[in-house]
């Protein structure tokens, strides 16, 4: 037992407790954001499966290219400041997905640069994330911590799912 409150400490640790906060809000963004996606483009006039498979091929194919590119920014700049600057980067290919959707300016390619935006995002993102873990948490610690940070997202990637889901019905893919 008194490992369990000892491990559960790691929470009282404000570096650990801002990690885990903002990758959690982030991994619930980035689950929302596929399912408002789909609807959106579906609900565009004239737009199809096809239509949809371009925009998330776009998103996809940057994430798979650079991630080796990523794991190399991250490991030469500050991590920190490569997860804020991809999550700021990702965010901006969200909200011009958004935008084009609300307004209905959406030709395709515009479309799909905003999604390569996010995908090239998370491509830098997420080598910074894996290698910034063990410079918050303690080495003893480290299991614990990657737990924590695993619950959060996984219960980030439902709850975002399902948010998703129920915004897109009240207010639509945009």
């Amino acid at each position: 037992m008194h490992s369990f409150s000892r491990d559960l400490g790691l929470l009282k640790d404000r570096r650990f407790t801002l990690l885990l906060t903002a990758r959690t809000i982030s991994v619930l963004g980035s689950a929302f954001a596929p399912v408002a996606l789909a609807f959106g483009i579906l609900g565009l006039p004239g737009a199809n499966a096809t239509t949809l498979s371009v925009v998330l091929t776009a998103e996809s194919l940057p994430m798979i290219v650079f991630m080796l590119a990523g794991g190399v920014i991250a490991d030469r700049l500050p991590r920190q400041r490569v997860m804020m600057a991809g999550e700021f980067v990702m965010a901006a290919g969200f909200f011009a997905l958004a935008a084009m959707l609300l307004t209905g300016w959406t030709p395709l390619p515009a479309l799909s640069a905003a999604a390569a935006l996010s995908g090239l995002a998370t491509a830098i993102t997420f080598p910074a994330l894996t290698g910034i873990i063990p410079e918050v948490v303690p080495l003893d610690r480290l299991q614990t911590g990657n737990a924590l940070l695993g619950l959060g997202a996984n219960a980030s990637r439902v709850a975002g799912a399902v948010l998703g889901g129920g915004t897109v019905v009240l207010f639509g893919g945009g």
